[in-house]
């Protein structure tokens, strides 16, 4: 008889795990934790509460180097252009944003006044280069400012209304978004807006919605920078096990321009593409926030916190590779040091088909340059070895590429 309730005790235990299970079919527990040298080679940059500067290391070998002309920054806000030769970053202490390239070359002041701690690059947006703002907490608008990049210092533009009369989440904690016409965003739950006339007009509240009522709080939205998927630190959802609560890992979601989900439940069990648990060590779960997507969809940048005050899996900077649920992290310098806890971060991978840009400036016509092939002196690993076939009506032209290190012009000639 004991042994009779001993074997049904068992059954009914799976049975649970089962249900449980199928309750979740896009969750992925327990984090794998991934090694640098096998992430795409890349840059990452970073700051440290309480310090100022910016810190640039490389991603596969951590070696960082403070940015000159940081040093007196409380930084708590940084971000790579789409191209990866331009960071942009929000001096705490000052509320001013300035934009400066890796090497330091370059620093402006971006002129706006108004701005809140979230801003952001309008990513592939339909006025070429542009950085994105909110006002100050309790104001209701986010703008816009077009910058020229191509010259040695930033020229900028028009300052526009990208969105009116949407409550943003002013804190750096809850941030924003925006991806050619999306806006994804917390005003009082995660909301997802879709500005009109293909991202030229301005969005207002009937132009998206916010996530279900059955979902409180929800913070830390990314958007990639091709606008089709998100990250976010879900809310909650009260006795439904599929979501991760506590800032324990994100869930990813596509980027709807209409509500195709009925509830919490249905967004996370039917719509999510993953959830994902963070690694585990000594049963202790870090707190992960500031999410930020990378060049490539696969890859989302994020701040790791431990729980408690013992020994965690992470602490520091760090990548999530959210398909195979590995977390690298990327300061391992930091990780025996819980006094130093990280700000901000972001992450730009050159060695992806997305993540390398070659400049070509024609100086002359009538005439071209063909068959260039990198090297190694050119710093570009992914196109290294391969022929670029190049026709242009010039007699020389200029192949500029931008590795992290600096500038980096090559002339080709007839």
């Amino acid at each position: 008889m004991i042994q009779l309730k001993r074997t049904f005790a068992i059954l009914l235990l799976a049975c649970m795990c089962s249900t449980v299970y199928s309750q979740c079919p896009k969750t992925k527990e327990n984090g794998i934790i991934g090694k640098p040298s096998d992430l795409p080679s890349g840059m990452f940059v970073y700051s440290v509460d309480g310090i100022n500067g910016l810190f640039f290391s490389p991603v596969q070998e951590y070696s960082p180097k403070k940015i000159a002309g940081t040093e007196n920054d409380n930084i708590i806000l940084a971000r790579f252009s789409d191209d990866g030769t331009w960071i942009l970053y929000h001096s705490f202490k000052t509320n001013k944003l300035f934009l400066i390239r890796p090497d330091g070359s370059g620093k402006a002041q971006v002129p706006v006044t108004d701005c809140s701690e979230n801003s952001g690059w309008v990513r592939n947006g339909p006025f070429g280069d542009e950085i994105f703002y909110t006002g100050k907490r309790g104001n209701t608008y986010m703008k816009g400012i077009r910058v020229d990049l191509k010259g040695k210092t930033p020229a900028f533009g028009l300052i526009r209304t990208i969105a009116n009369g949407i409550a943003f989440k002013g804190k750096i904690a809850y941030g924003q978004g925006v991806a050619k016409n999306h806006i994804f965003c917390t005003v009082s739950r995660n909301a997802m807006y879709t500005i009109p006339n293909d991202g030229k007009g301005t969005a207002t509240n009937g132009d998206g919605f916010q996530f279900s009522s059955d979902i409180t709080y929800g913070c830390g939205p990314a958007i990639s920078y091709d606008g089709t998927i998100v990250s976010e630190n879900t809310g909650q959802i009260s006795g439904f096990p599929c979501i991760i609560k506590g800032h324990r890992g994100p869930a990813i979601l596509p980027f709807m321009e209409s509500k195709q989900f009925s509830s919490g439940k249905d967004l996370y069990t039917r719509v999510a593409l993953s959830i994902n648990f963070g690694p585990v060590l000594n049963n202790d779960r870090c707190d992960f926030h500031m999410w930020d997507f990378t060049n490539s969809n696969d890859y989302i940048a994020c701040r790791a916190t431990p729980k408690t005050d013992g020994q965690s899996a992470m602490h520091g900077a760090a990548i999530l590779h959210w398909k195979s649920n590995t977390w690298t992290l990327l300061t391992p310098g930091l990780f025996n040091d819980r006094t130093k806890k990280v700000a901000t971060h972001a992450c730009y991978f050159t060695g992806t088909p997305t993540g390398t840009r070659l400049r070509i400036m024609p100086l002359k016509k009538n005439e071209y340059a063909k068959h260039i092939m990198p090297t190694n002196d050119m710093g570009n690993r992914n196109l290294l070895g391969r022929a670029l076939d190049l026709q242009y009506n010039a007699a020389s032209a200029s192949v500029v590429y931008y590795n992290g290190a600096g500038r980096i012009e090559i002339q080709i000639r007839k």
